[in-house]
C-alpha cells in the first residue's frame, strides 16, 4: 500500500471514531478504510507508517523535546512573573491616578464654590456702587449751560 493511501485509510478511522460522528457516517468510514487499506490490518498500517529508527536516535529525540519543553516552561514561568509584575505595577498606578482624581475633584468642587462666592460678592459690590453712584450723582446741569440760560433770559438775541 502506498502512504498516500495509508493516509487516507487512517483518515477514514479517525472520523469513524470520532464522538460527532453519526451512525451512517461511521459505517461509510469503516467502508472506506476498508477498501482503501485493501485487507490489510490496522498493525501492518501502522508498522508500514512508522518510521524505523535506531534506539539511540529515538532517545536522543526524547531527550531534546525534553529540554525544549522545560526551556519553554521556564520561559512561560518567567512570561507569567513579568505580566504579574507588570499587573501589581499598573494596580498601583490605577490606585494612585485614582488618588490624583479624588484630589482634582474635591479641588475642582472647592474652586467653584470659591468662584461663586466671589461672583456674589462682586455683584454685591458693584450694586452697592450703582446705587451709591445714583445718589451721589449731581444735576445734569453744567456751568456753561446756566451761564447760557442767563445771558439768553436777559436779553434776547436778534440776529
Amino acid at each position: 500500500m502506498e502512504r498516500n493511501s495509508w493516509d487516507t485509510a487512517i483518515r477514514c478511522l479517525e472520523v469513524a471514531l470520532h464522538p460527532n460522528t453519526s451512525d451512517e457516517e461511521v459505517l461509510a468510514a469503516i467502508n472506506g478504510y476498508r477498501r482503501t487499506a485493501g485487507g490489510a490490518s490496522l498493525a501492518d498500517l501502522a508498522r508500514k507508517s512508522a518510521p524505523a529508527a535506531n534506539p539511540g536516535e529515538l532517545q536522543a529525540e526524547y531527550e531534546r523535546l525534553n529540554r525544549e519543553n522545560l526551556d519553554l516552561r521556564r520561559m512561560l514561568l518567567r512570561r507569567v512573573d513579568e505580566s504579574e509584575q507588570r499587573l501589581c505595577d499598573l494596580s498601583e498606578e490605577l490606585l494612585a491616578a485614582q488618588s490624583r482624581a479624588s484630589l482634582a475633584e474635591q479641588l475642582l468642587a472647592e474652586l467653584r464654590v470659591a468662584h461663586v462666592e466671589i461672583t456674589a460678592g462682586l455683584r454685591d459690590e458693584i450694586r452697592g456702587l450703582r446705587d451709591r453712584a445714583s445718589t451721589d450723582r449731581p444735576s445734569m446741569r453744567s456751568p456753561f449751560r446756566d451761564v447760557l440760560a442767563a445771558a439768553s433770559a436777559r436779553s434776547p438775541w436778534t440776529a
